[in-house]
């Protein structure tokens, strides 16, 4: 910003009977005249008795007011580059006030806030009931007062939680951290979640995970903010930078929802870059996700993008038989549809070669037949990859032990071969 210049700022509210529009003011006046802009603009208790949406966006120099009687009757309230420069605990009781809010959007509006515990809050610790929320989103912003905010509300008719968590290199690592222990009352969902999408990719800083219940009327979206300290002033930076690698998602993902029914896993976004997936990773979801029924690894718009081992230790895994017999004889008994591309066959060694054909061999024999294999095979992929044309004697044992076999490549040239 030049000398002189004032922050744009683009504010909206309308009430039962009167609707007002500034987008993009430039405002002509000083900037201590900025702390008054929202009684400037006609904003007051006494001509908004009926306020029921007001949207703010500006560059952190004005702030939204802290008069609770302004929310009684608000539906929605969006907040862009602004928030309230109040502790903690004065902000907990502006949102009580809004007993009547649905829509309730804060992006980079808690980067200023006072008075946040780093401690984690007792079971005494106030709670705020938000009745009638049906859309929480919470964006950019640090790591502790999202926390702290989510750890405080109660939310019994929310649809919709959409949390986008910046971490520093202060912060605790993985998401698990950024939620409460006991999810029941700002996710009241969380218990119907049946299906779950895992990202872990750099190039669009996505790292987290996008969950919806059966019927996807209710979903969780929940992220890091990994470039966070870009663009906080003397934030911490994440050292090292944030390895993005599926081993990591995967622990997270069986850490965060292993009290949920999951039916269905995708893998949507993931790199190579970092370190690869383990066995032991796999097995660790097996264990805690014994409801699976589908598993997706063809998500990635290019499949390159799929870390090539993936699909290999993803078999090697579910080839190995249970450790303790009251985990039945094979990993994940409801799995019916597994969909996955990449490397297939390593011929480091024997046993590793033909993990796949033996790992639906043995489901096979003991009752537990998948119905479906979806293979999205690279006719351009490099050597000891399983290819469209070659290793026939490897695709017919596997066809013998499914109950369809679809066969794809990324040629579409190639898909009647």
């Amino acid at each position: 910003m030049n000398r002189g210049e004032h922050p744009s700022l683009a504010c909206s509210w309308t009430t039962s009977g009167r609707s007002s529009n500034a987008s993009k003011y430039r405002p002509s006046f000083t900037p201590p005249a900025l702390h008054h802009l929202l009684s400037d603009i006609g904003f007051t208790t006494e001509n908004t008795p009926s306020l029921h949406s007001l949207h703010l966006q500006n560059e952190g120099l004005i702030h939204p007011p802290t008069d609770r009687s302004l929310y009684h009757n608000l539906r929605i309230l969006k907040l862009r580059s602004c928030g309230w420069v109040v502790p903690f605990d004065q902000l907990l009781d502006v949102l009580e006030s809004m007993v009547n809010v649905e829509n309730l959007h804060l992006h980079k509006s808690l980067l200023h806030m006072a008075g946040v515990s780093v401690i984690s809050p007792t079971r005494h610790a106030q709670i705020v009931t938000l009745p009638q929320l049906r859309t929480l989103t919470l964006t950019s912003n640090p790591f502790l007062p999202t926390t702290r905010i989510i750890s405080s509300l109660n939310l019994p008719a929310v649809t919709s939680v959409s949390l986008t968590v910046g971490i520093t290199g202060d912060d605790p690592e993985g998401i698990v951290a950024a939620l409460p222990q006991d999810r029941s009352l700002a996710f009241p969902m969380w218990d119907a979640i049946t299906s779950v999408e895992v990202y872990a990719q750099n190039l669009y800083d996505q790292y987290g995970f996008h969950a919806t219940n059966a019927t996807k009327s209710h979903e969780v979206d929940i992220r890091l903010d990994t470039m966070f300290s870009t663009y906080v002033d003397n934030a911490p930076e994440v050292l090292d930078g944030w390895p993005f690698s599926l081993s990591r998602v995967l622990a997270d993902f069986a850490d965060v929802f292993s009290q949920s029914p999951i039916t269905e896993l995708t893998i949507a976004a993931i790199v190579r870059e970092y370190s690869r997936e383990s066995v032991s990773d796999w097995i660790n979801v097996f264990d805690r996700s014994s409801h699976l029924e589908t598993i997706d690894m063809m998500s990635p718009e290019d499949p390159e993008d799929f870390e090539q081992d993936s699909a290999h230790t993803f078999w090697m895994a579910l080839s190995q038989t249970p450790s303790s017999p009251d985990r039945g004889a094979v990993y994940c008994p409801r799995l019916r549809v597994v969909m996955t591309c990449g490397l297939y066959c390593v011929r480091d060694s024997e046993r590793s070669f033909w993990a796949m054909p033996r790992a639906l061999r043995a489901r096979k024999d003991r009752g537990y037949m998948l119905e479906k294999l979806d293979l999205h095979l690279m006719p351009d992929a490099p050597n000891g990859t399983l290819r469209k044309g070659d290793n026939k004697a490897y695709l017919a044992q596997v066809e013998e032990c499914v109950g369809m076999l679809y066969l794809d490549t990324c040629s579409d040239s190639e898909s009647d071969a």
